[in-house]
C-alpha cells in the first residue's frame, strides 16, 4: 500500500494515471473510491443551414480533415 499526501491545495498526485483523465469520486464513511471513467469523444463537426448559410458546427476547433469530412457528408 502507498500512502498520498494531499497538498495545500486539496491535490493529490496519483502515480500510473495520464494527465487529464477522469474519475467518478465517491466517498463511503473514511474510505474514498475512485473510479476511472472513459472519456466522451467529442462529436465530429457537422454543417447546418441558418437563415440562408452554411455554418459548421463542432464541440472543439476545427481542422481542414474535419471540414473536408463534413463536406463529404453534405447533400
Amino acid at each position: 500500500m502507498k500512502t498520498l499526501i494531499v497538498d495545500d491545495q486539496k491535490r493529490i498526485c496519483l502515480p500510473d494515471v495520464e494527465p487529464k483523465q477522469v474519475f467518478a469520486y465517491e466517498k463511503q464513511g473514511a474510505k474514498i473510491t475512485l473510479t476511472s471513467l472513459e472519456s466522451a469523444k467529442p462529436r465530429p463537426a457537422r454543417l447546418v443551414r441558418e437563415n440562408g448559410r452554411t455554418l459548421a458546427v463542432s464541440d472543439r476547433p476545427m481542422t481542414l480533415e474535419d471540414t473536408k469530412a463534413a463536406l463529404a457528408d453534405w447533400p
